[in-house]
């Protein structure tokens, strides 16, 4: 969540957007991780075992780090905010 809030509003607010755009950022972020916190909770995380979702976790927050940094357009920031929201 920290990485989703503090270095994802840095680098749009890098790109020169507005503020609706951290806002529709983190509100993307938001409804992700209510989304998959769901699936979390369900039966399909203990079918795939522990060690698998966290090892999925942390590879999908890697990723994230890795590309928002590469991103020139806001929308593709919009985008990847899903996968921070899959790894909460």
């Amino acid at each position: 969540m920290t990485t989703t809030m503090s270095f994802t509003t840095q680098i749009i607010k890098n790109l020169g957007t507005n503020s609706m755009s951290i806002g529709l950022s983190s509100i993307i972020y938001m409804l992700s991780a209510v989304c998959f916190a769901k699936m979390a909770s369900s039966d399909v995380c203990m079918k795939l075992g522990v060690r698998t979702c966290i090892t999925v976790t942390f590879l999908t927050t890697a990723l994230y780090c890795v590309l928002v940094p590469q991103c020139s357009s806001v929308y593709m920031i919009f985008v990847l905010q899903i996968l921070p929201g899959m790894a909460t």
